[in-house]
C-alpha cells in the first residue's frame, strides 16, 4: 500500500534563500523539497503539504509552539504514515524536546531542518528529509525524532528529547544516550541506543519563570541572584558531573543555599546515573539531580511541571 507522510512547514532555514546575500524566508524552497524527492524518487509516497508557520527558529514564540501542539494533536493520524515537521537549527533541541513531552500521537513526528538553504550545495536538507522519510517508511516507532546529518557522516535519527544545542561554527548535532538509528543504505538500528518512558504532559502551557545558569570557568554567581523569585533554577554540570564547590563568590554550593534560603528549588542537569563520581561532586546537596537529562531536557521539564524528577 503506498505510504502517506503528512509534511509540516514552520520556516527555518530548511525554508529559506540567499537573498542579496541574506538569507530569508522563502515558502517555495518548502515546495522545492518536496518537488525534489519526486523527481528523484518517484511518487510512490504521497505526501499531504501544509504550511503551518513562517518564522526563523531564534524567533520562537511560545504561541508557535502552542499553534504546533495544537495542530499536531487535532491531525487525523489515522490517514497518514508519519509526520514530518521542518523546524529551524537554533531553536531545534528545545522544540523537539518540548514536542517530546506534550505529544502522544499513533505515528512518529520528525523534525528536519537544514544548515544551509537546500538551493546551496553544502546544505543537509535534502538528506535530513530523506532521512525522516526512510525512518517512517521502513520502521514507524512511534515518538518524537529529529533526522540529520553531520559533514562527512551518514543521517542519523535522535530522540527528539535527548538533544544538545547545535554546535556554533560547526553546525554539527549531538544527543545524549546514542542515537536511535542509521539511515544509510537502509535503517541500521544502534543496539547502544536505550529509550526511556517519558511522561505526557496534557496541559502544553509553558511556564517562563526559570532561570538557566551555565557552568564555566570562574563563573560568579554573586551576579546569578535574583531580585524577582523564580520558579526554579536549573544549573548545569560540567561535562563530569561536576560543578565549583569552593571558594567564596565561585562556589556553587552557596549559591544552592541562597536559593535554598528563598525558596527556589535548584536542578542539577548533565549528571549520568551510572558515571564516576568525582570528589568535588560528593559534596553536592540542596539540590535535585535530575540524572541523565540535559540542560534543554531539565529547563523544558521546569517549564512544564514543578516536578522534574
Amino acid at each position: 500500500m503506498k505510504k502517506k507522510i503528512c509534511v509540516v512547514f514552520t520556516g527555518g532555514t530548511i525554508g529559506s534563500n540567499v537573498f542579496d546575500g541574506v538569507v530569508k524566508l522563502d515558502n517555495h524552497s518548502c515546495d522545492n523539497l518536496i518537488d525534489r524527492y519526486i523527481e528523484k524518487y518517484g511518487e510512490d509516497i504521497s505526501f499531504d503539504t501544509i504550511s503551518l508557520l513562517d518564522f526563523h527558529s531564534e524567533n520562537l514564540k511560545e504561541e508557535y509552539l502552542y499553534k504546533m501542539v495544537e495542530f499536531l494533536r487535532g491531525y487525523d493520524c489515522e490517514k497518514v504514515d508519519g509526520i514530518i515537521l521542518t523546524h529551524g537549527t537554533d531553536t531545534l533541541d528545545f522544540t523537539a524536546c518540548y514536542l517530546s513531552y506534550v505529544l502522544s500521537l499513533s505515528v512518529p513526528v520528525v523534525l528536519v531542518s537544514a544548515n544551509y538553504p537546500i538551493d546551496d550545495e553544502r546544505s543537509n536538507g535534502f538528506m535530513n528529509f530523506l532521512g525522516a522519510v526512510e525512518f517512517i517508511e521502513k520502521l514507524n516507532k512511534r515518538g518524537v525524532y529529529v533526522s540529520f546529518q553531520n559533514e562527512g557522516e551518514c543521517v542519523k535519527i535522535h530522540d527528539g528529547a535527548k538533544l544538545f544545542p547545535i554546535r556554533e561554527f560547526t553546525g554539527r548535532l549531538d544527543s545524549a544516550k546514542g542515537v536511535v538509528c542509521k539511515i544509510s543504505d537502509g535503517v541500521e538500528i544502534c543496539e547502544e541506543y536505550v529509550s526511556a518512558e517519558k511522561p505526557y504532559f496534557e496541559n502544553y502551557v509553558l511556564k517562563k519563570d526559570v532561570v538557566v545558569v551555565n557552568s564555566h570557568g570562574l563563573l560568579d554567581f554573586s551576579y546569578r541572584k535574583f531580585k524577582k523569585k523564580p520558579r526554579a533554577v536549573v544549573l548545569s554540570t560540567y561535562h563530569s558531573g561536576t560543578i565549583c564547590v569552593e571558594g567564596e563568590e565561585l562556589n556553587a554550593l552557596r549559591y544552592i543555599a541562597y536559593c535554598n534560603k528563598k525558596k527556589v528549588p535548584v536542578i542539577l542537569s548533565g549528571v549520568e546515573k551510572d558515571g564516576n563520581l568525582y570528589q568535588s561532586a560528593t559534596k553536592i546537596k540542596g539540590c535535585t539531580i535530575a540524572y541523565d537529562k540535559t540542560l534543554t531536557e531539565c529547563v523544558v521539564l521546569a517549564m512544564l511541571t514543578d516536578k522534574i524528577c
